[in-house]
């Protein structure tokens, strides 16, 4: 197997572990089980694919492994995918930091007036959410994520189809 189907299986087992351990997702008596079934036939299909190991039936159980591994994948991160989910987490998460600005803004406020300062001369900040800031940087985000989650999947794809001999060995 190539350097890069180890990182991919490595990627895999990471997967598992933060799906596991992942404190903000609900907990369902069926996820250790699927995320561990899911980073196994993950792994198998690399391991079918390079040939390190060898079935009767492995066209079959390649092309088993790949679709619960999509419909898995799928299921278990449907939130993230969900564009109305990742703005609102987006903007959670901007409104958290936009507050923290204004605490310290007003920290500085407080302290020039103790230093006999008038806060008038201070840097005037912008003190308003800019929701359509947020929207956008939301959009292009989720857009990248999209991107990135295809490129990943790319080489997973070629390896599937070296698994059930679509692709030259």
């Amino acid at each position: 197997m190539p350097i890069w189907a180890y990182f991919y299986c490595c990627v895999f087992l990471l997967s598992c572990a933060f799906g596991l351990f992942d404190k903000n997702r609900l907990r369902r008596s069926y996820q250790p089980a699927g995320e561990i079934l899911y980073c196994l036939c993950g792994v198998l299909i690399f391991l079918i694919g390079f040939s390190v190991v060898q079935f009767e039936f492995s066209t079959t159980l390649s092309t088993l492994c790949f679709v619960y591994t999509f419909t898995w994948s799928y299921h278990a991160h449907r939130h993230y995918l969900n564009y109305e989910n990742f703005k609102s987490d987006i903007h959670k998460s901007a409104i958290a930091e936009h507050e923290k600005l204004l605490r310290k803004i007003s920290e500085i406020n407080e302290k020039a007036i103790e230093e006999g300062v008038d806060p008038s001369d201070l840097e005037n900040i912008d003190q308003t959410y800019d929701f359509d800031q947020t929207e956008k940087e939301a959009k292009y985000f989720y857009i990248g994520t999209i991107v990135v989650i295809t490129l990943i999947l790319i080489p997973y794809l070629y390896v599937y189809l070296r698994a059930i001999g679509l692709i030259g060995s």
